[in-house]
């Protein structure tokens, strides 16, 4: 899925995907990231068990 960082809490993310819908995507230990912050344009890989597997900064 692709969309905009709009916050980061302490083990997930708060995406606001293309359709305009806020998604609430967990992370652990094993998620890769990209150093996206707030506001960043990122792709989201997620396992089966609804974890991030990767959180991917979509450069400008």
């Amino acid at each position: 899925m692709r969309g905009t960082v709009l916050a980061i809490e302490e083990n997930r993310y708060v995406i606001l995907d293309l359709s305009g819908q806020e998604l609430l995507i967990s992370v652990d230990e094993h998620s890769r990231r990209d150093g996206a912050i707030p506001g960043d344009e990122v792709r989201v890989f997620v396992t089966k068990d609804g974890y991030a597997a990767y959180i991917q900064k979509i450069e400008p």
